[in-house]
């Protein structure tokens, strides 16, 4: 990892066009977010994960459109590379982007950094930082004429490799893990022997499933135990619901994420009585905590209707209570 930081620190220049390659979940993203940081902190960062575009706005979305260029281009749109000017584009799994639009693409990656918005022949430019991100072999996808070779020059000259997490040292990863849990809660801490079950833990999904896994053990300490320490029996809970149940996401509800293991605990004293509302509520307050007061996010987040959610609202009172708690909150 030292060499990752040293290329990452060496690329981090105004402007520069750097390649990331990584395996996914190894924190390619986060690479972004350092070069921009170290460049541009004071621009906006833009992350464009390239197989969520819409193959026939993509180029609208990437450069931009006139007013009237295609069906249902009502307004003139600006471009994320022109978003950017000044700041950073972050292009995650570039080797999904279609060839056409490779082909347009190297107009904006050559030294005059040149594009024009779909629709209109005036020509302009940007000074954003390009941070392109892929799990793929380049070059083999080069050779089987699934990438353009004049793109993949261009973009290979300034090449940052991610290591697996479990091929990474064990000070590496306690690193890593202590700016995972800062980024989580900076107020919690974890105790000796956690760590030490994150150590010796294998993670197939690197960093992203360790995150999870920290949200996880953050919210049972929080919610569940009312502790600031993460302790190794709250992580072991937490790695039955990441690895055992296999990987969750962000979008994964709560109700799966959160085990058997932390449900016992609310009902310690073996009295059923209520068990279901106490579980209830908390999901209820740590989504709308999570949400900002969202409910829509939160029954999606929840993994439950909108009407449910609405229901447990409603019969709790929740929002004028998760008010008081967050005073400075706005609800949608």
């Amino acid at each position: 990892m030292e060499r990752v930081w040293m290329e990452t620190c060496g690329f981090a220049e105004q402007s520069a066009i750097v390649l990331v390659y990584g395996d996914s979940g190894t924190g390619k993203e986060l690479v972004a977010e350092c070069i921009h940081k170290l460049t541009r902190e004071n621009g906006n960062f833009h992350p464009v994960n390239v197989p969520s575009l819409s193959k026939d706005l993509v180029e609208s979305e990437m450069f931009g459109h006139k007013k009237g260029a295609f069906t249902g281009a009502h307004n003139d749109r600006v471009g994320k590379f022109e978003e950017a000017n000044d700041g950073t584009v972050f292009l995650d799994e570039v080797a999904k982007l279609e060839l056409a639009t490779q082909s347009k693409m190297m107009r904006v990656l050559d030294d005059g950094r040149s594009f024009s918005r779909v629709g209109e022949n005036e020509v302009r430019t940007t000074n954003a930082t390009i941070v392109l991100a892929t799990n793929k072999d380049l070059p083999g996808l080069v050779a089987d004429d699934k990438f353009h070779d004049d793109l993949f020059h261009r973009i290979n000259a300034r090449t940052i490799r991610i290591p697996d997490w479990d091929a990474r040292t064990a000070a590496h990863r306690q690193c890593a893990i202590h700016s995972l849990l800062q980024r989580l809660d900076p107020d919690i801490k974890l105790d000796p022997g956690a760590m030490e079950v994150l150590l010796r833990t294998r993670f197939p999904g690197n960093v992203r499933q360790v995150k999870n896994l920290l949200d996880i053990a953050c919210t049972a300490a929080r919610r569940f135990y009312k502790q600031d320490t993460i302790t190794p029996s709250m992580l072991n809970e937490a790695i039955a619901a990441v690895l055992v149940k296999g990987p969750s996401t962000a979008k994964t509800p709560l109700l799966e994420r959160w085990t058997p293991g932390f449900f016992d605990h609310m009902n310690e004293n073996g009295d059923d009585s209520g068990l279901m509302e106490r579980v209830e509520n908390a999901m209820l307050n740590e989504a709308l905590r999570r949400t900002a007061g969202n409910i829509t996010e939160a029954a999606d987040l929840i993994g439950i209707s909108e009407t449910t959610l609405h229901s447990w609202v409603r019969d709790r009172d929740a929002l004028s209570q998760w008010r008081k708690a967050e005073p400075n909150a706005s609800v949608d």
